[in-house]
């Protein structure tokens, strides 16, 4: 859009109402330059001084709009102008870098010397460190240490967390897997022993609204011997009783067996809540996994 042909008040405020939002279209390494040339050129394209109160607030909507700035930035930007206005360049960047800057005493080839020292020495504490450094001129005569030679503690922890220093010295520690069966689930292994229960539930369904029934069943692993049952609801009040179920000969629930849940059955008691009664009848815990 070339917006040099905007030249009255009233086509910036039909500008205004016809835009949402405008990207300033500059180069990138020198945008701020450019948004302050393009202010500099609309303040005095529009005679900004010798407009009335509304007028100018027309003027400020509008270079907020175009050029990106805050309400307050493009304030100061405008009395900055209004005091260098007869200036060739009005408004300019007036921070960046030093035209001389401060002279760095440690160069990259001395960052080098200390990651190798620090790697010789497995990173011993910063005292220890400045002392080999010393060492290694006064003692050992290297001249390539004569920098690093009055290098302080303090600033050797500097040295060491500088972006050259992490670029040689960086190492990352993988995630460690977890080597503990959490929730591990497998087959029980009775070895030809009977009484290793497995324990299966199944919903029935309803119908019109009645709930219907749970069907609980127990088969023995290794004699295949079975007992079912079937409650309304598998909570504490409707617990499963198996008194009288044992397989002839063989061992009831509860009698140090094992107690294999299937994934369908997952409200059921854990064989570890299996619990005897006073009698010495077994019966499910009314705790559920």
């Amino acid at each position: 859009m070339d917006e040099a042909k905007l030249r009255t008040i009233a086509q910036l405020q039909e500008f205004l109402d016809a835009t949402q939002e405008v990207i300033f279209a500059g180069t990138l390494a020198h945008s701020d330059a450019q948004r302050y040339e393009h202010i500099s050129r609309v303040l005095k394209r529009f005679d900004y001084l010798a407009r009335s109160k509304l007028d100018r607030g027309v003027v400020l909507s509008y270079l907020r709009r175009t050029s990106g700035y805050s309400r307050a930035q493009l304030t100061r930007l405008v009395g900055r102008w209004q005091a260098n206005r007869l200036a060739s360049t009005p408004l300019a960047k007036r921070y960046g870098r030093p035209a001389k800057p401060f002279a760095r005493k440690y160069t990259p080839g001395d960052v080098e010397l200390l990651v190798a020292m620090d790697q010789a020495n497995e990173d011993v504490c910063g005292p220890a460190i400045v002392h080999l450094l010393q060492r290694a001129f006064v003692v050992y005569g290297d001249p390539s240490y004569e920098r690093l030679s009055k290098l302080s503690v303090s600033h050797l922890y500097n040295l060491r967390k500088s972006g050259g220093y992490r670029a040689l010295r960086s190492h990352f520690t993988k995630t460690r897997p977890v080597c503990n069966p959490i929730g591990a689930r497998k087959a029980p292994r009775p070895n030809g022993r009977a009484g290793w229960v497995r324990i299966d539930s199944v919903h029935q369904g309803d119908l019109d609204g009645i709930k219907g029934v749970y069907h609980i069943t127990c088969v023995d692993a290794v004699s295949q011997w079975h007992a079912s049952g079937h409650r309304r609801a598998l909570w504490r009040h409707h617990r499963v009783n198996l008194a009288g179920a044992r397989p002839p000969g063989g061992p009831g629930l509860g009698s140090g067996c094992g107690v294999a849940v299937e994934p369908g059955a997952r409200w059921l008691s854990h064989p570890c809540l299996v619990r005897r009664s006073g009698l010495g009848h077994p019966h499910l815990a009314d705790r559920t996994v």
